[in-house]
């Protein structure tokens, strides 16, 4: 009788090992199976730089370009595919920068004539804002009222005057555009006694400001 329920208290402490190894081992694969999952979700939330360049490439314009004529609904990628075509301009690619975590810079840079101009945007996983000018040529509702363009007295009367030359003169198409850009550019370096690079520098410089 001693022998017998000797037997069964060994078998119910055996029962009561094994009992807690497979809870610590039910406990331990909850913590995995939970680590696991918050891995998956967190790459699911992830805003990388390569999903920020492809939400601007795919936005699609809500207004018609001129000089190439490009229609409403035509995405930024193709635009710039179409405008790449035109022998006055020349594409000269995508940029994108991270400013922080999760808020990319994105740009593209093209050059007409001896002008070169760089749309830029910043993404967010859940938002596009145009940074300057250019952009809002493309995308006009993703922008800010405009601000006073910063510079001196001398950088801004140059750039109005080249702003109000370059309104002057017909740019109905790329040729025009191109040759009344060279034109407002040499007339507004000869007007200040500087340089045609020189001129171009302080447009960009102070177009930059607006959006800042």
């Amino acid at each position: 009788m001693k022998k017998s329920l000797k037997w069964i208290g060994i078998g119910i402490a055996i029962l009561f090992v094994i009992g807690l190894i497979g809870t610590s081992g039910n406990k331990s694969n909850s913590i995995k199976d939970a680590f696991n999952q918050g891995k998956e979700d967190a790459k699911q939330d992830l805003f990388t730089k390569d999903i920020a360049s492809k939400k601007i490439q795919d936005y699609e314009l809500q207004v018609e370009l001129k000089s190439p004529t490009i229609p409403k609904g035509t995405t930024i990628l193709e635009a710039y595919e179409i405008r790449g075509k035109v022998p006055a301009i020349k594409n000269l690619g995508w940029n994108v920068t991270e400013n922080i975590q999760g808020v990319y810079t994105v740009s593209f840079k093209e050059q007409i004539g001896d002008l070169v101009t760089e749309a830029t945007w910043e993404v967010t996983k859940d938002t596009i804002k145009a940074l300057n000018g250019t952009a809002l040529v493309y995308t006009p509702e993703l922008g800010e009222q405009p601000n006073e363009v910063q510079g001196s007295d001398l950088e801004k009367q140059i750039y109005s005057t080249l702003l109000e030359l370059l309104e002057k003169y017909p740019n109905t198409s790329v040729e025009e555009q191109d040759a009344s850009e060279i034109r407002a550019v040499s007339e507004t370096a000869t007007k200040y006694k500087i340089t045609t690079d020189k001129v171009r520098d302080i447009f960009t410089k102070l177009d930059a400001t607006r959006y800042n």
